[in-house]
């Protein structure tokens, strides 16, 4: 679970800094997403944890990637990895974290 809130928290703080590195106020963020200004707030304050369909409203009303998002340095075909976060993002709930745990454990094999 940790590494759960230590994801909330790392989403929480990179939306903040992008947000004010594009010099939004949070009330601006929430009238570009459609989302409650104080959502925006509880998000940032560790209060909300945002689901993936919320992540993609920030990231489309900030104007960013998924990879300008994570900040993602890996010298990979970032189209392929665009490609598996959008086909995460399009699954239901109940299934994006089985299915984000399954590739992780793949990953430390």
């Amino acid at each position: 679970m940790e590494n759960n809130n230590n994801l909330s928290r790392f989403v929480a703080d990179r939306v903040k800094e992008l947000r004010k590195h594009k010099g939004l106020t949070q009330e601006a963020l929430s009238h570009a997403s459609g989302l409650d200004v104080k959502y925006v707030n509880k998000l940032e304050n560790y209060r909300h944890t945002a689901r993936l369909e919320t992540l993609e409203l920030l990231l489309e009303s900030l104007d960013l990637t998924y990879s300008e998002f994570f900040n993602f340095d890996i010298q990979a075909d970032t189209a392929l990895i665009e490609e598996l976060l959008v086909a995460i993002a399009r699954l239901p709930k109940d299934k994006q974290e089985k299915k984000i745990k399954a590739f992780i454990s793949l990953l430390e094999e």
